[in-house]
């Protein structure tokens, strides 16, 4: 959703639009960046909390899947991501992108470039997120999204590691 709409709008149109699966399968597997877990909203409570407050008001069971930590760095995300596209192991899932259902995202992917940080390292540039003139769906966001949630799913099952080292706690 755009401004001025919130994630509780989002909220009601995620469940418009999924509600005739409830009954067969009413579980909702969050997975989000930390700053839902740091970012509180207009009542002081944690965006990750409000939105699964929500959820659960409208009748779905919640597990948020995010662990409660910073989010994974840049070289940890282009590992785990970089693996799974090119499917180096047989056991990897195949990772598709619907273009005709997803063209934002396609667009957001396709436009994030990598930038060298001040510490010699490399990341995403996130400048796209502040030009104003760039409609905010083809900036970095959703291919944040989009990171993240196959970071979080996957990161384990291609480290071959439950215990990683790629992110640090929150404090």
């Amino acid at each position: 959703v755009k401004d001025p709409k919130d994630h509780e709008d989002l909220v009601k149109l995620f469940d418009e639009y999924y509600s005739a699966h409830r009954n067969r399968c009413n579980t909702v597997l969050l997975r989000h960046d930390a700053s839902a877990f740091k970012t509180r909203d207009r009542n002081n409570i944690k965006i990750s909390e409000r939105i699964e407050n929500l959820l659960r008001e409208l009748g779905w069971r919640v597990i948020n899947r995010t662990p409660y930590t910073n989010n994974p760095f840049h070289n940890a995300k282009y590992l785990v991501l970089n693996a799974l596209l090119k499917r180096n192991y047989q056991s990897f899932p195949k990772i598709l992108v619907n273009r005709d259902n997803c063209p934002n995202l396609v667009i957001s992917i396709t436009n994030a470039e990598t930038e060298l940080k001040r510490d010699n390292d490399f990341g995403k540039d996130k400048s796209s997120e502040r030009d104003m003139n760039l409609p905010q769906e083809h900036a970095t966001h959703l291919s944040d999204t989009f990171d993240y949630h196959l970071y979080w799913k996957y990161e384990d099952l291609v480290t071959g590691d439950t215990q990683s080292s790629f992110f640090v706690p929150i404090n």
